[in-house]
């Protein structure tokens, strides 16, 4: 394993980790953690690999951007797009995409452990539905706005979960 990887799947785990842990305790994630971190991960990949490191770095914060998206219709919250975005700046594009992809199949799964848990899923689903119809069918644009107990959980911990399996997936050169 070449250093320069370990020095950003580092900083890359200190991130989340603090981030996963603020995000459980307080509900928040810090932009003191978040936009330094942007500028760390445009910085180190631009000192290690050049512009091509830096090219990486931008094209990772811009995909974590694309996710703005998600924040409008209230999917995500603030934190959660400036972490993938500062991800995406720290570890490139590549890996943010499986970082990703991780997080909301895992927030996925434990939506549906938190709905069990609550037994409610059959109130959510009907709620998500309606959404759904109202902004396909009817084009009426309104953010979705879940109630009631167990409508959020820290999606934090989810994208802290995801990035150390998809970095330890890297560091073992396990291939899926």
């Amino acid at each position: 394993m070449n250093v320069k990887y370990l020095i950003i799947y580092g900083i890359a785990l200190f991130l989340v980790c603090k981030c996963g842990y603020t995000d459980w305790k307080f509900q928040k994630i810090y932009n003191k953690w978040t936009l330094s971190s942007i500028g760390l991960g445009l910085l180190v990949h631009l000192l290690l690999w050049g512009i091509h490191g830096l090219l990486d770095s931008v094209l990772g914060l811009l995909l974590g951007t694309l996710l703005f998206f998600l924040f409008v219709i209230r999917a995500l919250k603030a934190g959660d797009v400036k972490l993938f975005m500062a991800l995406g700046a720290i570890l490139g594009w590549r890996l943010n995409l499986r970082i990703i992809v991780g997080s909301i199949l895992l927030g996925g799964v434990i939506g549906v452990f938190v709905m069990l848990l609550n037994r409610n899923g059959r109130q959510r689903f009907l709620g998500l539905w309606l959404y759904l119809k109202r902004l396909f069918l009817m084009r009426q644009w309104e953010r979705y706005k879940p109630d009631g107990e167990g409508a959020y959980f820290c999606f934090g911990i989810c994208i802290a979960i995801a990035t150390a399996v998809v970095i330890g997936i890297e560091i073992f050169n396990i291939r899926i």
